[in-house]
C-alpha cells in the first residue's frame, strides 16, 4: 500500500523547477520603464530632461501648437538615438549641441547669398524654444554659434571705437566690451560665457 506521506513528498519534488526562469526582453523593458517612472515621480526629486520634455510635448499637443510639438519631438528623437550608444552622452549635452546646431544654421542662412531670413528666423525660434529646457543658465551660452558670437564681439568693438573717437579698443576696455556684448546677446548667453568668449577673442588678436 502506498504511503500518503511519501506520495506527497514525491509530488512536491517533481514540482520543483529544474532551471532558473528568465524574464522576457519585453517584460524587462516594462519593468525598467516602471522603475524610471517611479523614480521621476518621487517627491522632491528633480525630473529628468526626458520627462520634462515629454510633459511639455503633452501640453503643446493638447493646445495644438504644431511648431513647438515638432521641435520637442525632434530633440526627443535625438535623445532616444544617443541613449543606444555604448557611452551615452549627458542628455543636457545633447540638448546644448542641438541648440548650437540650430543657431549656427540661422547664422549661415542670414549671411548666405541670397539671404534666407525665413529659415534663419525659424532656426533661431527653435533654438530659443529649446533654451527653456537648459537646466544650467550658464550652459545656455554654449548653444550660440561661434561665428555668430564673433560677429557680435566685432560689432561691440566697433561701437566702442566710435565712442572713443576712433581710438583702438584694447584689453583695458575688456569690462566695457563684455557689457556691450551681454546687452547684444540678451536671452541667448550668460555672463560667465560672454566673459570667457571676449577674453578668448582678445587673446587671439594679441597672438596674431
Amino acid at each position: 500500500m502506498l504511503n500518503p506521506t511519501r506520495a506527497f513528498r514525491s509530488t512536491t519534488l517533481n514540482c520543483t523547477p529544474t532551471r532558473t526562469t528568465r524574464l522576457s526582453p519585453i517584460l524587462l523593458l516594462t519593468l525598467r520603464s516602471q522603475s524610471t517612472s517611479s523614480a521621476a515621480a518621487t517627491p522632491g526629486a528633480a525630473p529628468t530632461l526626458d520627462v520634462t520634455l515629454r510633459q511639455a510635448l503633452k501640453g503643446y499637443m493638447k493646445s495644438r501648437q504644431t511648431f513647438e510639438s515638432g521641435v520637442i519631438k525632434s530633440i526627443l528623437a535625438d535623445l532616444q538615438t544617443t541613449s543606444h550608444l555604448a557611452s551615452p552622452p549627458n542628455p543636457q549635452k545633447v540638448l546644448l549641441k542641438s541648440i548650437k546646431t540650430r543657431l549656427e544654421a540661422a547664422s549661415q542662412f542670414t549671411t548666405s547669398i541670397p539671404p534666407r531670413q525665413d529659415l534663419a528666423d525659424q532656426y533661431t525660434r527653435e533654438a530659443q524654444l529649446l533654451q527653456k529646457f537648459v537646466q544650467n543658465t550658464e550652459d545656455a551660452l554654449s548653444g550660440m554659434g561661434e561665428e555668430e558670437l564673433k560677429g557680435v564681439i566685432k560689432s561691440a568693438l566697433e561701437e566702442i571705437k566710435v565712442e572713443k573717437g576712433g581710438e583702438e579698443v584694447g584689453v583695458k576696455d575688456l569690462g566695457r566690451v563684455i557689457k556691450v556684448v551681454l546687452a547684444k546677446t540678451k536671452g541667448k548667453m550668460g555672463g560667465k560665457g560672454v566673459s570667457e568668449a571676449v577674453k578668448k577673442y582678445f587673446d587671439a588678436q594679441v597672438t596674431k
